[in-house]
């Protein structure tokens, strides 16, 4: 999830995000559409691993603190964990929420890249987009 792929791989993705204007607090969303099948073993193999990882690494940066949080009851199933980043010296809290709608995986993401204080994402945002995805699915 830090590094937008999905295993199953994503038929196709998108992804948006922004930060503030010290580009220290980061926020993001990636969409990755994938068959029904796939979409839920790829929501099983991220709570596999939050529940087995406390440290990994991905693309030059590790990642330590991996802990699932509340499951967030968002879509038709979804998984919650924070965990702290590192990368060229600094410390970041980050926060993810994973949502399956359908055969569509919604991957939110919030970090604060200025040191390792809490962190959430907004459940605004993930209400508001779950929704227009069960809009379009009709």
């Amino acid at each position: 999830m830090v590094v937008y792929s999905t295993d199953p791989e994503a038929k196709a993705r998108i992804a948006a995000g922004g930060a503030d204007a010290e580009f220290s607090a980061l926020s993001s969303v990636a969409l990755f559409a994938h068959e029904q099948a796939d979409a839920e073993k790829v929501l099983a193999g991220v709570r596999e691993a939050v529940g087995k990882c406390r440290k990994f690494g991905a693309q030059g940066s590790s990642y330590s603190g991996v802990r699932a949080q509340p499951d967030p009851k968002a879509g038709d199933e979804s998984v919650a964990y924070r965990l702290t980043g590192s990368a060229e010296g600094q410390k970041g809290a980050m926060a993810f929420t994973v949502v399956r709608s359908g055969s569509t995986v919604a991957v939110f993401y919030s970090a604060n890249l200025g040191g390792t204080a809490g962190i959430e994402v907004p459940r605004a945002l993930v209400d508001a987009q779950i929704a227009e995805l069960e809009k379009a699915a009709g």
